[in-house]
């Protein structure tokens, strides 16, 4: 039997075409956008002392309060008012002119809601107690919590009885102290309207009659 040994060689040739071929289109790069936190914003309101002897605070937005530590020719710094024995609160907040700036100190304590609002409710009836001597303390204290105290619950807000115990105590500082002779001057601010009858001095002795026309 006869054996043929057959070599073939094929090349398969790549076709040519005068077509561009097609590019390939680039993947769109991702970037990663990692949002940071804005810096915190802490804004700050004087509670100016409406009163002849109540004194000014300071106010933040986070809910903090601060009293005058000390004041100088360039700056004001203020304390924190949360200062309990052995556990006082360092933060302040240094003031010049119309800028405040944090101290280096943090708050030891949570911030209370409402501290602002009920700082500005306690101005407010100390000044009505000064302005209107002889309103009891209970009916100017309703009427102030009526008026600024809103509808939203404030955490911070004193119970009307310890408003009214301040109110009564801010009146007590405005009074004239007891006299220590018969030698002394009736205050008539501090007198209610047609209340004073007479003031009579005869024989080293000294009356005075209070009424009313009722």
């Amino acid at each position: 039997m006869d054996t043929f040994d057959i070599q073939a060689s094929f090349e398969l040739e790549n076709e040519q075409t005068d077509e561009p071929m097609e590019e390939s289109i680039p993947q769109p790069r991702i970037h990663d956008h990692t949002t940071e936190d804005a810096p915190h914003e802490v804004t700050y309101q004087l509670l100016e002392g409406r009163t002849k002897r109540a004194k000014t605070k300071l106010a933040d937005s986070d809910g903090y309060i601060y009293n005058v530590q000390l004041r100088r020719a360039s700056a004001t710094y203020w304390q924190c008012t949360v200062r309990p024995k052995g556990n006082h609160c360092r933060a302040i907040v240094i003031q010049r002119g119309n800028e405040f700036q944090q101290g280096k100190q943090n708050h030891n304590h949570p911030p209370t809601a409402g501290a602002a609002k009920a700082a500005g409710v306690m101005a407010s009836v100390k000044e009505r107690a000064v302005e209107d001597q002889f309103k009891p303390a209970s009916a100017i204290v309703n009427e102030v919590l009526l008026n600024e105290s809103g509808n939203e619950p404030c955490p911070a807000l004193p119970k009307p009885h310890h408003l009214a115990r301040a109110a009564n105590r801010i009146r007590q500082s405005t009074r004239p102290k007891d006299p220590l002779d018969l030698d002394f001057d009736l205050h008539q601010d501090q007198i209610p309207d047609g209340f004073l009858k007479a003031d009579i001095k005869k024989h080293g002795n000294r009356h005075i009659i209070l009424g009313t026309d009722q």
